[in-house]
């Protein structure tokens, strides 16, 4: 193995001699197993033969799933890496003859530079700028030139018509390197503007360490890597000064990913007029100098913020909310809904994630419902539905229909108004996927996504997780696969905030246990341990056919003020789908606990329940 930087790995062909071949059903892929040879040396004796690391060998590397080190394959980076990097021949620079370029700068120049861009002839001849005529289409104009130096060697020279926007030109055959890279010797913080005139206006201001990308916005950023390790030793800031526009968002972005977010600092070009109270905004430097001075290109750059660091929380994003819990003195409790013994083990909130499990027949599916149609009724939410299981979907909304009115679903029961107005409610309340179209964990997350922006939906359930196509979902194994399923659905209710519940069927269990009918845990989920860890709420249900009730479990409650972890008795009532709770009683010995069905509810929800206790049904 060979070591390139002291931070990159090559894998010799000798290594890969011991290597077999992996065989794959699903695609032809060539891969190859291999032992590690950073690692595998320094495992357990039982596990220090077992092959780690995955080559692929086609595309050049090699990955180890032990250490996560990569490695190139030495076929792949002899041909194609080491050509790219430092140590190959250097290409051959012309010679630049800079007495060819002139110093006695007609009035035009000067006028340009002192009048229009308010540049003083003083600082252009000290960094070097010169002119050049040129005859072009039959006339002579005048050229800017900006000779670029690497040391005391002039590599390059930028060629600038005078007074036109287009018909820049350089040296032939050589590299834009930086401009006035040399004058970042000793500094730890480094200027890069887009161009030249930008960067003489930096350098007006006060400036010294600044420099210009070689060739505007369009630079390619391996021309930096010659200084990576001489000049730029010592720069531990980089103020990116490029343009307000969109050329230079793609240069700023460029940079950012080159030199990295943490030691970047952005400058936006926005400052005060002569009146400190007009806000401008100008495209780059030199416009800024223009028309507000050195003083103002200073205060933008003095007050150029640090770029976000990708996957960082700001300050800003969680103090609001803190300081909301601040003026309460509390945290504030989660949603509930109108079945009193529930409402004490779960508050819900938006931005969680949930997960309702049980044995076929215990009526998952129909108490998932029951909590989202009690959340729409009593707190106006909307409810995205992944319900494969519910097809035809005129059964689940008649079901829905059932339990909003409170009452069988039939001409004999329901008049023709209060079913129009239901179909109102749940068309303007419950938004259904089509499961035939959406099959993989993406698919449905994206569709549920762009129901959210349409219709501002609150919550999202699917029902049930294993109906979710895994071959769409990341990972070698059906473990892996699962996790990547939970780990999407987990992001999307953080990132979309949205109540995000989930339906899972627990794996096939014993009967009994102890004598007794077995309950499952949270950790009987099949497919992974995920749906307990990584869930907020997880609750099991029970269903006791004989005695026609059944106990939820609340296993799980991540935090104090969204419920408690504790248990319920409830009954499916048959007529309106509708779940009833058990008022508990204790014996005069304290030692059993009984059951008091409390009376079904049967009132239409379309009404308000304030005016419902007006009527006389």
């Amino acid at each position: 193995m060979k070591t390139i930087d002291g931070k990159y790995y090559v894998l010799d062909d000798a290594e890969l001699r011991s290597a077999h071949k992996v065989r794959r059903e699903k695609d032809s892929k060539n891969v190859l197993r291999c032992q590690c040879p950073l690692c595998s040396a320094n495992r357990k004796k039982e596990h220090r033969k077992e092959k780690c690391v995955a080559v692929y060998p086609d595309d050049g590397w090699a990955f180890c799933y032990n250490c996560g080190n990569w490695f190139w394959t030495e076929a792949w980076y002899d041909a194609h890496v080491a050509p790219k990097r430092n140590g190959h021949k250097a290409k051959e620079q012309k010679s630049i003859d800079l007495s060819l370029l002139r110093t006695d700068f007609p009035q035009a120049v000067v006028d340009y530079f002192e009048k229009e861009r308010r540049l003083p002839m003083e600082l252009v001849r000290r960094m070097g700028i010169r002119w050049i005529p040129r005859t072009v289409d039959g006339s002579e104009e005048i050229f800017i030139a900006y000779p670029t130096f690497d040391g005391a060697r002039c590599v390059n020279v930028h060629y600038r018509p005078l007074h036109k926007e287009k018909g820049f030109s350089q040296e032939a055959g050589c590299d834009p390197i930086p401009w006035n890279v040399n004058s970042v010797v000793g500094h730890d913080t480094m200027i890069i503007t887009e161009g030249r005139n930008d960067a003489l206006a930096c350098i007006q201001s006060g400036y010294e360490a600044v420099v210009s990308l070689g060739n505007g916005a369009s630079s390619r950023m391996e021309l930096f890597d010659a200084f990576r390790d001489t000049l730029f030793a010592s720069v531990r800031t980089v103020v990116i000064a490029v343009d307000n526009d969109e050329a230079g968002n793609g240069a700023r972005e460029k940079l950012l990913r080159y030199f990295g977010s943490a030691r970047c600092r952005v400058v936006r070009w926005q400052y005060n007029d002569a009146d400190g109270q007009t806000p401008c905004r100008a495209k780059d430097a030199n416009e800024v100098l223009q028309h507000g001075g050195t003083a103002a290109v200073r205060a933008c750059i003095e007050a150029a913020e640090w770029s976000p660091i990708v996957g960082q929380i700001q300050v800003e994003q969680w103090e609001p909310g803190l300081h909301e819990y601040y003026e309460l003195g509390m945290i504030p409790e989660g949603v509930t809904i109108d079945l009193e013994q529930l409402a004490r083990l779960e508050k819900l909130e938006k931005g969680y994630f949930g997960v309702t499990s049980g044995f076929p027949g215990s009526g998952k599916s129909t108490f998932t419902l029951f909590k989202a149609l009690s959340l729409a009724v009593e707190h106006g939410w909307r409810i995205c539905l992944y319900s494969p299981e519910k097809f035809p979907y005129k059964l689940l909304y008649h079901e829905l229909a059932t339990m909003l009115i409170g009452r069988r679903l039939a001409r004999d029961t329901v008049d023709e108004e209060t079913y129009r107005q239901a179909m109102t409610f749940l068309a303007d309340h419950f938004y259904v996927i089509d499961a035939n179209r959406c099959k993989g964990i993406d698919d449905i997350l994206d569709a549920a996504r762009q129901v959210r922006l349409r219709f501002a939906t609150d919550m999202t359930i699917i029902d049930p997780a294993n109906w979710v196509d895994q071959t769409q979902a990341k990972g070698g194994d059906p473990l892996e696969r699962a996790n990547y399923i939970i780990g999407q659905v987990v992001d999307f209710a953080q990132v979309e905030n949205q109540l995000t519940w989930m339906v899972a069927h627990p794996r096939k269990p014993p009967l009994m246990k102890d004598g007794v009918a077995y309950v499952p845990e949270m950790w009987d989920i099949a497919g992974t341990s995920d749906y307990a860890n990584k869930a907020t709420w997880v609750e099991i249900l029970q269903r006791d056919f004989v005695q026609k009730r059944t106990m939820v479990y609340v296993r799980k409650v991540r935090f104090g003020h969204l419920g408690c972890v504790g248990e319920c008795c409830v009954r499916m009532d048959e007529d309106s789908h509708r779940f009833v709770g058990f008022r508990e009683k204790t014996t005069d010995s304290g030692s059993v606990i009984q059951y008091e069905l409390e009376l079904a509810d049967h009132s239409n929800w379309l009404i308000s329940k304030s005016l419902q206790q007006q009527i006389e049904w």
